[in-house]
């Protein structure tokens, strides 16, 4: 995993005139003691291997992956319908959410919740996979959330 983290803090992209640019851009780290009190405020356990994502990349973003802080990791509403409950810790740049949902036996997948259309879909079995489908996709996420299969609801 390790490697993986190594990949994406590493990547450059080639500019259009001159040389290069780093496609991660990492903004403040996140600590075990933050997301110790996060797991407390909303009464459950994240999964290994998402704590190790949050705590390797901090808050930060690629081309249009935005990994959250502390401050905007939540859980969804009642109101969210069959997705209540899971917990959000990315985004994309069209106001989707990547989450996982604490309750499920697995405990590790990764979904895309899509607010348009309104459904999700499982992205990843877990954080590893996850970024590997990112470093897979160049960093194009829209793309790699384009060929889900979405679950629609109302």
């Amino acid at each position: 995993m390790k490697n993986l983290y190594k990949t994406i803090k590493n990547a450059k992209k080639k500019r259009f005139l001159f040389g290069t640019k780093a496609i991660f851009k990492s903004g403040c780290s996140i600590s075990s003691e933050s997301i110790k009190l996060i797991e407390v405020k909303l009464g459950l356990s994240f999964p290994d291997l998402v704590k190790e994502f949050l705590l390797e990349l901090g808050a930060g973003q690629t081309e249009d992956l935005y990994i959250h802080g502390e401050s905007q990791i939540y859980a969804f509403d009642q109101d969210n319908g069959p997705i209540a409950g899971f917990v959000t810790f990315a985004s994309d740049s069209l106001g989707s959410f990547f989450a996982f949902n604490p309750e499920s036996t697995n405990r590790g997948e990764i979904f895309y919740c899509c607010h348009d259309p309104l459904g999700y879909a499982e992205v990843a079995k877990d954080a590893n996979e996850f970024l590997g489908k990112i470093i897979d996709s160049d960093y194009d996420n829209l793309e790699l959330a384009a060929n889900l299969k979405l679950i629609e609801y109302e």
